[in-house]
């Protein structure tokens, strides 16, 4: 009881102090004054001219978590559907720790993994679909995509159920379809990119940072999807295979829409962890407020914006040191108004047995 008090205690002060040093932001302490309409609707932040509209940030950081959710939610799921429905023990046992280890790696060794490794592939990406041209890589991600579905809704289906019941073919088949599915959204999000934007790819950029950060959630979108198909009970699989379902139209057909309250939540969770990262979009994101939609382009995030001003030489009490605190708290409302939405997910679409 004494620390579920101390929790609620540090949560209410955490709370108090946020409201407190950003309504400052918003008053007559410092000097501008700056109003809601102008801090919410602005298009420009550069304190130096008095300009603190917040777009340029909460732009940036809506998109580097757009990105990494293509990455995250396909092979978190996967994960954990494989983790969950095929994976023997042995196998389990060996995969969980990798995901721990993924989630204990510190966020800035992905920093530069982002900075070092992923910006120089995407640019050897973009020179390749430069050379190829975007119309004829976006026809042939539309021409798998139609195979694919070609191959789901025919005879090809039923051929398939032969041997869609043993763990190795069904696991492969649920790794193809979420490798697929991340690959293909990568690639239509390049091919559209380029595009539209051209085949300049800044060092620092939004697409590098959001991939690793999507790579950095992956974790967690498994850990919790697994909870959520574990929770469904054995009786609804076995009839299932009582009706003549196989292992994979039983995973598909009936395990995940019954724990899809969960997965769903966890998705959320998933973008809440995502908007809040720091280190990542701070080294390979860009510094800078810039209100674009060219994911190639550098950008600053909330998060990488904080960080930046609160390393920085700024005195006490200035609109420079109140803004964080304000910008602060917009990222702490953002994330629990999330994580609030996933818990009443959970609550109204949980399935009762």
């Amino acid at each position: 009881m004494v620390c579920g008090a101390l929790s609620v205690l540090t949560t209410l002060s955490l709370i108090f102090v946020l409201l407190w040093e950003s309504s400052k932001f918003f008053t007559a302490a410092v000097q501008p004054i700056v109003s809601f309409r102008e801090f919410f609707s602005g298009t420009v932040w550069q304190p130096r001219i008095e300009q603190f509209g917040v777009l340029p940030l909460l732009n940036a950081t809506l998109m580097v978590s757009g990105i990494a959710m293509l990455v995250a939610l396909p092979l978190g799921l996967f994960a954990a559907i494989l983790l969950s429905e095929y994976a023997p023990p042995r196998l389990r046992a060996a995969l969980k720790p990798i995901l721990e280890v993924l989630a204990g790696v510190p966020t800035v060794v992905y920093g530069y993994f982002a900075l070092t490794f992923m910006t120089p592939s995407i640019r050897g990406l973009i020179s390749t679909l430069s050379a190829v041209g975007p119309f004829a890589v976006i026809l042939i991600l539309a021409a798998i995509a139609a195979l694919t579905w070609f191959l789901l809704t025919t005879g090809a289906r039923r051929k398939a159920r032969e041997t869609a019941d043993s763990q190795s073919n069904g696991g492969a088949l649920i790794l193809l379809g979420s490798l697929t599915g991340s690959v293909f959204f990568i690639g239509l999000l390049a091919a559209i990119g380029s595009l539209i934007f051209g085949s300049t790819v800044q060092i620092y950029n939004t697409a590098s940072a959001g991939i690793v950060v999507g790579i950095l959630v992956i974790p967690l979108v498994a850990s919790m999807a697994e909870d959520a198909l574990g929770a469904v009970p054995v009786a609804l699989r076995e009839a299932a295979y009582g009706l003549g379902g196989t292992r994979l139209e039983t995973t598909l057909s009936v395990v995940v829409p019954s724990a899809l309250s969960g997965i769903t939540a966890a998705f959320i969770i998933a973008i809440s962890r995502a908007i809040g990262e720091t280190m990542i979009v701070a080294i390979a994101a860009g510094a800078g407020p810039k209100l674009t939609w060219n994911p190639f382009d550098s950008a600053e995030t909330i998060t990488g914006h904080i960080n930046r001003i609160s390393g920085g030489d700024i005195s006490y009490n200035s609109i420079d040191y109140q803004s964080i605190f304000a910008l602060a708290a917009l990222l702490f409302f953002m994330t629990l108004l999330l994580n609030i939405f996933s818990r009443w997910i959970m609550r109204r679409f949980r399935e009762v047995y």
